[in-house]
């Protein structure tokens, strides 16, 4: 919202679908954030990770996937998608439109580029306390 953008990636069905419509909008329209915990209670992740090994958990993962049969993975991810495919694919058409109106009438310029200096400027200082040491 700070961006002046809209709701995007399907999250205008798949976040009522699965927190209900009052954490959808607060996150939405809103712009509050989810910690891990509260997106793993919500089912938007599937668990939480320490940043101590997590590229060696999810490579075991990875592999664990890499020797089951991919026809079955496959056959098996189509079976859970299909019944919201269509309304996925909706959701999508309709979020990519909003996304281009607001692209041509996008009154939060201002603070999109305020984003980008504040951006840079943290840059320049994580730039300049690397070269300090």
């Amino acid at each position: 919202m700070r961006w002046g953008l809209a709701a995007e990636g399907c999250s205008s069905v798949t976040f009522p679908l699965h927190l209900g419509h009052p954490k959808a909008a607060a996150l939405l329209i809103a712009g509050e954030v989810m910690t891990a915990e509260e997106l793993n209670t919500a089912g938007l992740i599937t668990k939480v990770l320490p940043a101590e090994g997590f590229l060696d958990r999810v490579l075991e993962v990875a592999e664990r996937m890499a020797g089951y049969s991919q026809s079955a993975i496959k056959t098996t991810r189509e079976l859970i998608r299909g019944p919201l495919r269509g309304k996925l694919h909706e959701a999508n058409l309709r979020e990519c439109q909003a996304l281009r109106e607001r692209d041509r009438n996008n009154d939060a310029l201002p603070n999109i580029l305020a984003f980008i200096e504040e951006t840079k400027r943290k840059k320049a200082m994580k730039d300049k306390a690397k070269a300090r040491l």
